[in-house]
């Protein structure tokens, strides 16, 4: 499966796997999902029946401006329903993820803070694509939520930005914030996973004050929480800059 993200149309592209293919596959089949404005879509994932759920930004329909923008669709691409959330202004979503009761979680950011800072929005949907619950957090100057995850133990993770630092995030089932934790200066998360361990393994790039100030560099976190009465309850246990790490 390719996305292909454009200022102008919202397209799904679906090729077969084919191992080892030494020629380009077949296209299965093409969608594009539009309207009369710039609709951008930010990621796709397949769902638990084997359809899709695309997340991303619109201009051609909901309220006012850019909201944020929720396609779901069967197997073959056919749209099942669309939903849109946000208001006046600006909300736009990074990434989604389905919830053990098909409903989905999607994050991004919206400028409804007080003075139309941008930072970090969260939603909870039903099966249906209903609003459950809407959550900011922090008290921004900037920022975004751009990855999420399924906690360890129930709960979500997130990850994004956060006043120049890399924000990462538990949230229980309710979007409650159950710790928050930040990282370096002048970076940002972009993407996070839990790891087998019972910790999670966090992507992004951060930026230095030694270096210029247009300077940054790849950045990978990969720190395990202790839940359950550890003496530490927050240790890193390494990060790693300029190459891939594992560990």
């Amino acid at each position: 499966m390719k996305l292909l993200r454009s200022l102008f149309t919202t397209a799904l592209i679906v090729l077969p796997v084919i191992a080892f293919a030494q020629t380009a596959p077949d296209t299965l089949w093409t969608r594009t999902y539009r309207g009369d404005s710039d609709d951008t879509a930010s990621q796709v994932i397949q769902t638990s029946d084997g359809g899709y759920a695309i997340a991303g930004v619109t201009a051609s329909f909901g309220v006012s401006g850019n909201d944020v923008y929720l396609i779901r669709t069967n197997a073959d691409g056919d749209t099942i329903y669309t939903r849109t959330y946000g208001g006046i202004g600006y909300q736009g979503a990074r990434s989604i993820v389905e919830t053990p009761d098909h409903g989905f979680l999607i994050d991004g950011d919206t400028d409804q803070f007080p003075g139309g800072v941008t930072g970090p929005y969260l939603i909870r949907t039903n099966a249906s694509g209903d609003t459950l619950w809407t959550r900011t957090y922090g008290n921004p100057q900037s920022g975004w939520l751009s990855s999420a995850c399924a906690a360890h133990g129930g709960g979500y993770v997130l990850c994004g930005q956060l006043n120049g630092y890399s924000h990462v995030v538990k949230i229980d089932e309710s979007g409650n914030t159950v710790w928050a934790r930040y990282y370096g200066g002048g970076g940002h998360a972009w993407q996070v996973k839990p790891a087998s361990d019972g910790g999670y393994v966090v992507t992004g790039q951060a930026g230095y004050p030694d270096l210029a100030p247009e300077s940054c560099t790849t950045l990978l976190i990969r720190d395990w929480y202790i839940r359950d009465g550890g003496l530490d309850p927050w240790q890193t246990l390494s990060t790693r800059q300029n190459r891939l790490y594992r560990c």
